[in-house]
């Protein structure tokens, strides 16, 4: 009887190995923003290699640190690394007690993500069909109110604007309970919105309220979006010496938020370390690690010098080099028409923006001018340009046809 007993309870105890958790996804939300919010990438993805190298991490463990790693890679714009570890989520949340919590959670990501990078109309295309996939419920208080925050900036661009600022109060009242910090970007929502109707007052209203939680929290990246708000506000309404005061505000958050050139590359040269040294002593890792970084940073310091210096020289080569490529371009063209004709099927397949990008890049822009002319980061770009060349079944922009 004594050793039945004892083996329930060595079964029960086991159990929770078994069949638990090893992470709160609530408290390792919190540490992550947090260190994020710092500008501690390094010791974010530190903190998430050490729960997806834990032999005991469940499948919902290792979902939570692949989606934490996705909003990491997210919030330094490299969105290419970003999608790679939402694709590995969703593989982990499909074999996870969880399912529809995590399917749900990610088709709402898959329409952040399209809103981060501006493909508007791709949003209302599948919009409706990844509505049937989520259900509020089950996600978070902070993904509830920027869903709904997505659902009026398509409600504004729709013209819906009572609408839009419905779900706006909607997801203020979120955030006002569960994270204040997020109520500015909701007000710069706002503002879009009051500006569509010719309501200044309450454009005015809404970046008050929003500047106040974005300085009582200290998020420089709203407070930097409020001021690029008011300074297109007055841009519209034609007031210069406003459009500069606002956009000097701009620039002065930026410089002060202001923490690396290329977070990107430094973390992806941070994960290649900790492959690389998973079994090595804790003090050499460390070593190794400081004298990448120092490395690194030299590297950048050169590299920035030798920018500033070469500049003019650069874009002259860059331009010989382009002329170089639409030459060739032009000489494939005449060489394998039957491929011309294929590749401009497959054109077909691309959405607006990267039509617009692939128009760009035939009349030999560079990344760089590309991202200036269409009002993108460089790494937006570059994420469209490898989804062109996944599509178009070709390995550089030399293959493309003008």
């Amino acid at each position: 009887m004594k050793q039945g007993i004892f083996a329930f309870f060595i079964i029960l105890f086991s159990s929770n190995f078994l069949f638990g958790q090893i992470i709160n996804p609530k408290k390792l939300d919190d540490e992550i923003s947090s260190l994020n919010n710092k500008h501690l990438y390094e010791k974010s993805i530190l903190k998430l290699q050490e729960i997806l190298d834990n032999p005991d991490a469940s499948h919902f463990d290792k979902y939570n640190a692949y989606l934490q790693k996705y909003y990491t890679y997210k919030r330094v714009s490299d969105f290419t690394t970003a999608l790679e570890n939402i694709e590995l989520a969703r593989k982990e949340g499909i074999l996870s007690n969880k399912k529809e919590e995590c399917l749900s959670k990610i088709a709402i990501e898959d329409i952040f993500m399209k809103i981060e990078i501006q493909e508007f109309a791709e949003v209302k295309k599948i919009l409706p069909e990844a509505q049937k996939k989520i259900n509020l419920k089950l996600v978070d208080p902070d993904t509830q109110g920027f869903y709904l925050c997505t659902l009026a900036i398509i409600e504004n661009l729709d013209k819906k604007y009572k609408e839009a600022d419905k779900h706006l109060d909607q997801a203020i009242a979120i955030f006002k309970k569960n994270n204040p910090r997020h109520l500015p970007n909701v007000y710069i929502k706002k503002i879009e919105v009051y500006k569509a109707i010719g309501d200044k007052k309450k454009v005015i209203d809404a970046y008050n309220e929003g500047l106040y939680y974005a300085k009582k929290y200290n998020v420089k990246v709203y407070e930097k979006g409020l001021y690029e708000s008011m300074a297109q506000f007055y841009r519209e309404n034609y007031n210069p010496k406003l459009i500069e005061y606002y956009l000097n505000l701009s620039v002065q958050t930026a410089i002060a938020s202001y923490k690396s050139l290329n977070e990107s590359e430094k973390l992806k040269r941070l994960e290649l370390k900790i492959l690389a040294d998973k079994e090595k002593e804790k003090e050499k890792y460390a070593l190794a690690t400081f004298s990448v970084t120092f490395i690194f940073f030299t590297l950048l310091t050169l590299y920035l010098f030798s920018l500033n210096k070469h500049h003019k020289k650069k874009r002259f080569i860059i331009q010989q080099e382009n002329q170089k490529i639409l030459s060739e371009l032009q000489l494939v063209m005449k060489e394998k028409q039957t491929d011309e004709s294929n590749l401009q099927l497959k054109e077909q397949e691309l959405s607006e923006r990267q039509l617009q990008i692939l128009e760009l890049i035939k009349k030999g822009k560079s990344n760089k001018e590309i991202a200036s002319e269409l009002y993108i980061s460089e790494n937006t770009v570059k994420y469209h340009l490898k989804i062109i060349y996944n599509i178009l079944d070709i390995e550089n922009r030399f293959q493309l046809k003008k």
